[in-house]
């Protein structure tokens, strides 16, 4: 069995993992393999309130990454990069004898593209065929997702309220999201219809029957909203992922990349993707699930009850300057919009609404959220009873 020897001098701490990335990025190089292990960036992020978001956030994450994991091997798998079948192999199976005009090669600047290996043009039919059929896989797999993420989490952010009203916050932050159930229905069963889900919750108060219409009529709407911003990412998820296939291809035959180069450019974009998927999973997620606990909450009180919420930040080495001093900031929610959300009131300093939001605004202007102050953001909110010591 040969030997690899990688000596990396001067090493300390502050230059450590820009040592080590570039030594196996050289030995990569030099044997002519792409690097399929990338270094896995630090955790940075705050910590959740709630263990049971967490493990919802991991799942979509999860689901998510696995679609870019089969577009990449497919990719890869079909330009040879380097698997079984070369993309010049299928082009030469269907025409031996390259007989077909140049007109139809794929052109860039005004110049043919060819296959770096073997010098021959790359045909617009074939690179076409390899990107409508990752548009039509990312359609089917990722478009009935803006929906369902949504629905994921605005029903654990209504059975989580529900919860409260019998477990401590202690409790509740400790759930599994297995766990999280409302009259015996789980949240994934909760998570097919916003029908269900309000079938799951029953009638808030039976004597109530308008106030529980209009209830529900708020949370449908407060569904389509999140489910068009969720679409929306969707569609720029799968235009970035196109873009980046289109362009490592390209940009790797146009140099006379080899393919070893060009499945490392492919893993590096991918690898770009995932983190930004990520970041989007777990933002619209928190958001939909802050929005939803906030609202079932509020709609639980008595009649003309003021109904207060204390911000939940948790406190470790990576929460910002902000959110920590947000931290405990007890706010007042209201139905509607307001001018400005400093508010005359013997409990609470600021008021909070559904939809609330930094979107647009700069750090220095951020104000108190319903949702995330910003991406990455994990706070999250408990009610607050000011004739209380504790929160329930």
């Amino acid at each position: 069995m040969s030997e690899v020897r990688i000596r990396v001098l001067d090493v300390n701490d502050a230059n450590r993992r820009l040592k080590f990335s570039r030594a196996v990025e050289g030995l990569a190089k030099a044997m002519q393999i792409p690097i399929t292990v990338r270094p896995r960036d630090k955790e940075n992020a705050e910590k959740f309130v709630y263990a049971a978001e967490e493990e919802l956030v991991a799942a979509w994450r999860k689901d998510f990454a696995s679609v870019l994991d089969t577009i990449y091997f497919t990719v890869c798998d079909v330009l040879d990069l380097p698997r079984v079948t070369t993309f010049s192999k299928a082009i030469r199976e269907q025409d031996p004898e390259q007989k077909r005009p140049i007109s139809e090669a794929i052109f860039y600047h005004h110049r043919v593209i060819f296959n770096p290996e073997t010098g021959l043009p790359i045909y617009r039919e074939d690179f076409e065929k390899i990107i409508h059929a990752i548009e039509r896989f990312l359609n089917k797999r990722l478009d009935p997702s803006a929906k369902k993420i949504v629905l994921h989490s605005v029903a654990l952010g209504r059975v989580m309220a529900r919860r409260l009203l019998a477990l401590n916050a202690a409790e509740i932050r400790k759930l599994k999201l297995e766990e999280v159930v409302h009259e015996g229905k789980p949240i994934e069963w909760m998570a097919e219809s916003l029908e269900r889900q309000n079938r799951a919750m029953g009638p808030l108060r039976p004597e109530e029957r308008d106030r529980l219409s209009e209830h529900y009529k708020h949370i449908s709407r407060m569904v389509d909203v999140a489910e068009q911003s969720m679409g929306d990412h969707i569609t720029q998820m799968e235009e970035d992922t196109v873009h980046a296939v289109r362009r490592s291809i390209i940009d790797g035959v146009k140099g006379r990349s080899s393919k070893t180069e060009i499945a490392q450019d492919l893993f590096n974009r991918f690898g770009d993707l995932n983190r930004d998927w990520g970041r989007i999973a777990e933002t619209e997620t928190v958001e939909s699930f802050n929005n939803a606990f906030l609202k079932e909450t509020a709609a639980m009180a008595e009649p003309g009850e003021k109904v207060y919420f204390r911000r939940v930040e948790m406190r470790d080495d990576y929460v910002c300057s902000f959110c920590e001093k947000i931290r405990g900031e007890v706010a007042l929610y209201v139905n509607s919009p307001l001018s400005d959300d400093k508010i005359e009131d013997p409990v609470a300093k600021v008021a909070i609404w559904e939809g609330k939001n930094n979107i647009g605004r700069k750090a220095k202007n951020y104000w108190m959220p319903a949702g995330t102050v910003h991406p990455w953001c994990r706070g999250s909110w408990e009610r607050f009873f000011p004739d209380m010591e504790v929160i329930v």
